[in-house]
């Protein structure tokens, strides 16, 4: 059991460590002062996260990282998009993807019992807190920023699904909710989807 948790704080971890990465890049890109600003704050409260979930980790007993990440694709389509100063797209696949995936993991490991518990759900409710603070800066960003192209948003729509997918099994094997997960992520990527429709 513990082996499968493992496995989810290593996913979290990544993520949490490409959400940081990304919003410092943003913030460089960013055309507005507050923007900056705000990017900025996004970026040190995801390195602050990192640093939360190898606090986890070390308490499960686990490894940080995994030999092949769910999020690799992720990963490569934010670095396009970063690579070409596109920050409405890259807002869109950070803030409308990465973050709603996980909130909404944060949430299903609530269900989780560890020797450590009250710690870990501690925490888990200070980051979950700043998640949905960071989807709101995104939605405010995407409002001020050229939008991105539909088929920029499709591509992360897929993306998304795809890392929902992986994450369903990986809670489903640790005998975590992976069906609610699943439609907790889907229902949150259809609506995103439709709020970016032209």
């Amino acid at each position: 059991m513990a082996q499968k948790f493992a496995s989810l704080l290593a996913v979290l971890h990544d993520g949490e460590l490409l959400a940081a990465e990304t919003a410092q890049r943003q913030a460089e890109l960013a055309p507005q002062a507050w923007m900056k600003c705000e990017l900025a704050l996004q970026a040190r409260q995801e390195r602050g996260h990192v640093r939360l979930v190898r606090m986890a980790q070390a308490l499960n007993g686990s490894e940080r990282t995994l030999t092949t990440s769910p999020l690799l694709p992720l990963r490569t389509r934010l670095a396009l998009d970063l690579n070409a100063g596109n920050l409405g797209s890259s807002i869109a696949g950070l803030h409308g993807v990465l973050e709603h995936l996980g909130e909404a993991l944060l949430e299903q490991l609530a269900q989780y019992t560890h020797p450590a518990d009250r710690l870990l759900h501690r925490l888990r409710r200070h980051v979950l807190a700043q998640e949905q603070s960071h989807i709101r800066l995104g939605a405010r960003c995407l409002q001020r920023l050229p939008s991105a192209s539909q088929h920029v948003i499709a591509e992360y729509y897929n993306i998304g699904h795809t890392l929902a997918r992986d994450v369903a099994g990986r809670l489903a094997d640790a005998r975590l909710d992976g069906d609610a997960f699943w439609r907790d992520v889907s229902t949150r990527l259809d609506a995103w989807h439709r709020s970016c429709a032209p």
